[in-house]
């Protein structure tokens, strides 16, 4: 995390990715291809604006690899509001995905019908 004014602006990237091992080639309810590697990326802007709050923006971009050797790429941008107290967190964010299947990125894409809205809670002992 680079904080940029006073601390309360923060700005945070994040490259990863995972090789996934599966049990069957393709999903036996969908028939479709089961996902083999995946990589992602994303970057996010957060305004702490008191000691426990803050509100977060972010982009992801992720690129899987089926085992059938076919690629996707998917984008989504994300709105949050945070709380933080100790080893307390929580997290209400909104994502907004573009879900591209033909491998087209579509940066800040805001899809109505597959926002997705969620709550993380979470402790650290």
């Amino acid at each position: 995390a680079t904080p940029i004014f006073i601390n309360s602006l923060v700005l945070k990237n994040h490259i990863g990715g995972a090789w996934i091992v599966n049990t069957y080639e393709s999903s036996p309810n969908s028939l479709q291809s089961n996902p083999l590697l995946t990589g992602d990326y994303s970057i996010a802007l957060r305004y702490i604006f008191n000691r426990n709050w803050s509100f977060g923006v972010s982009e992801n971009f992720k690129t899987v690899r089926f085992i059938n050797g076919a690629d996707e790429m998917v984008s989504a941008s994300s709105e949050s509001i945070n709380y933080n107290f100790k080893s307390f967190s929580m997290a209400l964010i909104s994502w907004n995905g573009s879900y591209d299947y033909n491998d087209s990125p579509a940066t800040l894409y805001f899809d109505a019908y597959r926002e997705i809205v969620s709550l993380m809670v979470s402790y650290d002992f």
